[in-house]
């Protein structure tokens, strides 16, 4: 089930999430309404109730989108999708008068991590929202999402409600926390994600991006990347090869010549001298 809260006169936008736009219908409960919200049984939203007592079936043509143009009180309570005879997605809306309750709007004080952040694949992920509220608040978690579930536009960017606990804990005087939490973070994990805290007064919203590293193409590029300095490298082997092969040999020559020279015994002239008396 998703939960709104809209002033009168707002227009509300809800999706059935199904592409077989000719075979949805569209009921809706009425839930009365106070300063907490609205107050609905929800022991039956899942079961059709053809006596028609409860779930009033929604007599006008539409698709898979459900519009709502300058909503009214009337129009709180619960609205549920159907396709061939199955309950697909259900909304509870909130419709109050602004000037009914009046009080502090609430606020998110913190969002933890509160910068972007990088982390490693399989391990834990935790963000924590802390929101200041003189109300019993209702926090949401919402994360950055493409195609027909796109159910929150903010910016020109679209956000997708996630499948988390709402709870939203009292840890002291007006001050509440809640978290979301992942036990082994993924590359599908990566992303941006918002803590969004709606009260009857108001509400707001912090939001804060998570990127999970993707191991195997960074050292792909890496190894690329590295590999880049080797082709110049190869260039400068080649002559420093042919040089030292040259030096090599030349250092042999000279080697085998000095041995060769220790070999040959020296020539010694002699002299003959006659004696005056032999001549």
């Amino acid at each position: 089930m998703v939960s709104f809260r809209y002033k009168v006169g707002s227009d509300i936008l809800m999706n059935c999430d199904n592409h077989n736009h000719k075979d949805i219908t569209w009921e809706f409960k009425f839930c009365p309404t106070n300063y907490k919200g609205v107050h609905c049984d929800k022991k039956s939203m899942n079961k059709l109730d053809r006596s028609g007592s409860k779930w009033k079936k929604l007599d006008f043509k539409t698709t898979s989108n459900l519009k709502l143009k300058n909503a009214s009180e009337e129009n709180a309570g619960l609205y549920r999708c159907l396709y061939n005879d199955s309950v697909i997605k259900i909304y509870k809306i909130d419709v109050f008068v602004a000037t009914k309750f009046t009080g502090p709007t609430p606020e998110v004080l913190s969002l933890i991590p509160s910068t972007n952040s990088t982390i490693l694949p399989n391990t834990p992920i935790s963000i924590q929202c802390k929101v200041k509220s003189v109300t019993p608040p209702e926090i949401r978690w919402f994360k950055e999402c493409n195609g027909h579930k796109c159910e929150v536009k903010e910016n020109g960017h679209c956000y997708c409600p996630i499948s988390s606990p709402n709870s939203a804990y009292s840890i002291s005087n007006n001050i509440y926390l809640s978290k979301h939490s992942i036990q082994s973070s993924r590359n599908i994990n990566s992303g941006t994600y918002i803590c969004l805290v709606i009260s009857v007064y108001g509400k707001d919203y912090k939001n804060v991006t998570i990127k999970v590293q993707d191991l195997q193409n960074d050292g792909m590029k890496n190894k690329s990347f590295s590999s880049l300095f080797l082709i110049p490298l190869c260039f400068v082997l080649v002559p420093v090869t042919i040089w030292l092969c040259f030096y090599r040999r030349k250092k042999k020559n000279r080697n085998l010549n000095e041995h060769q020279k220790k070999l040959i015994k020296p020539v010694v002239n002699v002299d003959i001298v006659l004696e005056e008396n032999e001549v």
